[in-house]
């Protein structure tokens, strides 16, 4: 009885969880974005290279979290439409802004400092791979949520 109790009130909480996993995936894009355009700046300064492998993986954690709460809240069908639709084009924003900016920062640093842009390029790779996981996820949902929109 504990555990059945235990999960009703983990699934009523769900859709606060999915939101706080995206609003840290949002916060943690910014803050990477914010880094990438300071390391434009100063290539060579080690903190901002720490802090930028900081964020690198922070995000990373942040992308496979977000993706295990959107994945559970599609495959137990419960969740308030409204917030997956917010999180799904939210994501989208994000996803697009962020990209934009690897690439900017890629193209800009190899003309400033070959080697450091090779070092930085290294690093975001994964979120790359990361996000292009997370999109066929977020595909689905807007797929799904727009047939809902149709058939009501």
């Amino acid at each position: 009885m504990r555990d059945r109790q235990t999960s009703i009130n983990i699934l009523q909480g769900y859709p606060s969880i999915l939101w706080d996993s995206y609003s840290i995936f949002a916060s943690t894009s910014r803050a990477l974005v914010s880094t990438l355009r300071l390391v434009q700046h100063n290539v060579t300064d080690s903190a901002v290279q720490v802090v930028l492998i900081l964020l690198v993986e922070a995000l990373r954690i942040s992308i496979r979290n977000l993706r295990t709460h959107i994945i559970h809240t599609r495959n137990s069908g419960f969740g308030d439409r409204a917030v997956l639709k917010k999180i799904a084009y939210g994501y989208i924003a994000r996803c697009s802004d962020l990209v934009s900016n690897i690439r900017n920062a890629e193209i800009t640093l190899r003309g400033i400092d070959y080697r450091n842009a090779m070092f930085v390029r290294e690093k975001l790779r994964g979120i790359e791979d990361d996000l292009e996981g997370l999109n066929h996820y977020i595909d689905l949902i807007i797929e799904e949520l727009d047939s809902k929109e149709n058939t009501a």
